[in-house]
């Protein structure tokens, strides 16, 4: 047995990310859910996760197990930073000496990862770049069609060049059966599913929070349309931006709460309607439970979430959701059978959805509530990682 900071050390593992940001959603509540885990149930391992940040810093984490790695990184939009030399990234890789090393982004991260001493080298598939990104940058119509097929040919070398590093790791990890399916078409065959689990002891059935929703000059006998994430176009948030004046003027009198940040941040924040409020990011588990115990229906609007673990902790609050029909999102809302979808991308078919479902969502909400106790906790999930690791790892040399 090894020792680290002066105690016996089993086994270290490292994630690498370099989308893992103070405000980073379901990518930064992986890593924080994973570092909890690893202090509470093996005390007896190293967890060491590598971030970019604007400082040169080791954090410590929830027990004195697991170590956080900030290495200063270039800032990338308004909600992340990101490593343009990956020198110092892959120094620290190796002094670290993880025996499982796990690369949380396809894109150099994954390359440097492939060359960093490790036994067990796998991938998290926690976006996906094909659907998420190049496929929109590659097809906008306002580029000519000879425009359209050289960025179409940029993409696809960008592609192809992704894949063949994912090919190389011992195991690609994807939460969702929609995300696993994409890469094997694509022909990768190491690629195993593995749900994102959910907080129960936060997100579960509780009465609406009336005082709070008064607070906000909002009526609590009134329902309430809720949009919480990123405020990025990958999220199909025009979908719900063109169709905001609709929903509010649908029968049942709704009214809109947005929390998030994002591109399109400002244009939320100036929006104005009497039943519409912009809440921004809200940064605590409270604060977001809270919301979802206080709304009517969560609107999905992105169509290619590798898992979309907003909607998973909704359905565990008894919110019923209306989801984009593609993607990993609109995979849960079936399974769950507490909500509906639209048809992605498609404005008016979020409007009709909505205006069929609200009137519904009271006799749901118990529905989503037992179809997200049923589903495993976060515990569950790192459990389960943790013991297919240790497998691998019999079999690496």
């Amino acid at each position: 047995m090894r020792t680290w900071a002066g105690f016996g050390v089993s086994m270290v593992y490292c994630d690498v990310n370099v989308f893992l940001s103070p405000q980073g959603g379901g990518i930064r509540t992986y890593h924080m859910r994973k570092a909890q885990w690893f202090a509470r149930a093996c005390p007896e391992d190293r967890y060491v996760t590598i971030q970019p940040s604007a400082l040169d810093a080791i954090e410590p984490g929830p027990g004195e197990n697991v170590e956080h790695h900030l290495i200063p990184g270039t800032l990338f939009g308004s909600n992340y930073r990101i490593f343009l030399n990956y020198f110092p990234v892959y120094r620290r890789m190796r002094e670290i000496g993880a025996d499982v090393l796990e690369a949380g982004d396809p894109y150099l991260t994954a390359k440097a990862g492939l060359s960093a001493p490790a036994r067990l080298r796998t991938s998290f598939w926690h976006s996906d770049p094909q659907t998420a990104y190049f496929d929109l940058w590659a097809n906008q119509p306002e580029f000519t069609a000879a425009g359209r097929a050289i960025r179409r040919g940029i993409t696809s070398f960008a592609a192809s060049w992704i894949l063949a590093q994912q090919r190389r790791y011992d195991l690609v990890w994807c939460a969702s059966e929609w995300a696993a399916q994409g890469l094997r078409r694509r022909g990768l065959e190491n690629v195993e599913v593995l749900p994102f689990g959910t907080d129960k002891t936060h997100f579960r059935l509780l009465p609406k929070d009336r005082d709070w929703l008064r607070s906000l000059g909002l009526d609590p006998d009134r329902p309430v349309i809720l949009y919480a994430g990123r405020l990025d176009r990958e999220k199909g948030i025009g979908t719900l931006m063109r169709g905001m004046e609709d929903l509010l003027r649908l029968p049942s009198r709704p009214q809109l709460l947005v929390c998030g940040r994002g591109y399109h941040s400002e244009w939320f924040e100036a929006w104005q309607h009497p039943d519409y409020r912009y809440l921004g990011f809200l940064d605590s588990v409270e604060a977001m439970s809270r919301l979802y115990a206080s709304a009517d229906l969560l609107v999905a609007t992105c169509a290619v979430e590798t898992f979309g673990l907003a909607v998973l902790e909704a359905l565990t609050s008894g919110l019923p959701v209306l989801s984009a029909d593609n993607g990993g999102g609109a995979e849960v809302v079936r399974k769950s059978a507490a909500g509906a979808t639209f048809k992605a991308g498609d404005t008016a078919d979020l409007v009709r959805q909505a205006g069929q479902i609200l009137p519904a969502v009271a006799s749901l909400r118990e529905k989503a509530a037992a179809f997200g106790a049923a589903w495993p906790s976060w515990d569950d999930f790192f459990a389960g990682q943790h013991a297919r690791n240790a497998q691998l790892l019999k079999v690496c040399p």
